[in-house]
């Protein structure tokens, strides 16, 4: 948007001010509010590009609030675990940070346990971890558990991953990238219920965001693309034809 409205121009991946004033005005201003301008930076990556992990945290580093930008390393890391890559405590401090490198230890062995098809032992590792970390990382923590849960196939399992995912719509607007993944599992969860009500409530709901945001968020067409890919092994998590192309 900012560029059809020529605020932004782009020369490969850089992005500059079009108008000579406002490159003069940040230019002036990011030598005495650096620390601001990185932060609320990264605050527009949230909203526009949330699931830019690596971004996010390079600008909350250098913000100096060190504690988020480590929840957004976190949040790259299970990422990384999720696609088959080894996670690392990277720049996490053991003393100063050991919550959260205990919760990414858990999460990593929950995951290994899940892609091994250890279902029960997953849930046995995410069961361990307290509710005291931020929503965007309780998230995580119950969309992998309510996975586990469907594929234990029982209705009992799946209605508790069903719970399990019913409470993160408030994401929606806050971390995008994890509210798709969670409505995405709940609307799978639903249809092996046979509540295909909710189900088709769960799907018009992701793809209508969708729908908005492929115009400028990158992680939008990722999240389509895991639809697809979720939709391919389920009878539920169809694609709509305006989503298709």
């Amino acid at each position: 948007p900012a560029e059809r409205l020529r605020i932004l121009g782009r020369s490969g991946k850089v992005r500059t001010f079009v108008h000579e004033l406002v490159r003069t005005y940040y230019l002036q201003h990011a030598k005495t509010r650096r620390e601001e301008l990185h932060e609320r930076f990264s605050d527009c990556l949230r909203l526009l590009h949330s699931g830019d992990y690596a971004r996010r945290e390079e600008h909350l580093r250098r913000s100096g609030n060190l504690r988020a930008a480590n929840e957004v390393f976190v949040l790259d890391c299970l990422r990384a675990g999720r696609a088959g890559l080894l996670s690392t405590l990277g720049t996490l401090n053991p003393e100063r940070d050991a919550d959260l490198a205990s919760f990414v230890l858990r999460m990593s062995n929950a995951q290994a346990a899940f892609d091994a098809g250890r279902y029960v032992e997953a849930i046995e590792h995410l069961i361990g971890i307290e509710g005291i970390y931020p929503d965007s990382l309780m998230a995580e923590r119950d969309i992998l558990m309510a996975r586990s849960h469907i594929k234990l196939l029982s209705y009992a399992h799946r209605q508790e991953a069903k719970s399990l995912l019913s409470r993160w719509g408030h994401l929606k607007d806050i971390e995008f990238e994890i509210w798709g993944r969670a409505t995405l599992y709940l609307s799978v969860a639903c249809v092996f219920l046979g509540d295909e009500q909710s189900a088709a409530a769960a799907e018009r709901t992701l793809y209508a965001a969708l729908a908005i945001r492929l115009h400028f968020d990158p992680t939008a067409r990722c999240t389509l693309n895991h639809v697809r890919l979720v939709g391919s092994g389920n009878s539920g998590a169809r694609v709509p034809e305006s989503l298709a192309t």
